[in-house]
């Protein structure tokens, strides 16, 4: 499964999606994978709204429910550059 990227030439500080918990690990075919976890109250809908921005961004992601009630959207694998541009554009 590969991840083309369309982001925009302009970073907007509004997109960002403030996950509360950011995973990153490398997997053996190369790149990395990431989750975005998201708790509370609105952790569901916060996690849906993160999914629906990433994959209008061209990643193709997973949507998870974690065992303690999170809600996690993990993507991937991307080559080390686009994990950097993800993480740039939208993590913090």
């Amino acid at each position: 499964m590969r991840n083309e990227l369309t982001l925009s030439e302009h970073r907007d500080v509004n997109r960002s999606l403030h996950p509360n918990r950011v995973a990153i690990w490398p997997v053996e075919v190369g790149g990395y994978g990431i989750d975005f976890t998201y708790h509370g109250a609105t952790g569901y809908t916060d996690a849906e709204a993160a999914e629906n921005i990433l994959r209008a961004n061209g990643l193709t992601t997973r949507f998870i429910q974690e065992l303690d009630g999170a809600w996690t959207v993990r993507f991937g694998p991307l080559p080390r550059e686009h994990m950097r541009a993800v993480l740039d554009r939208f993590a913090w």
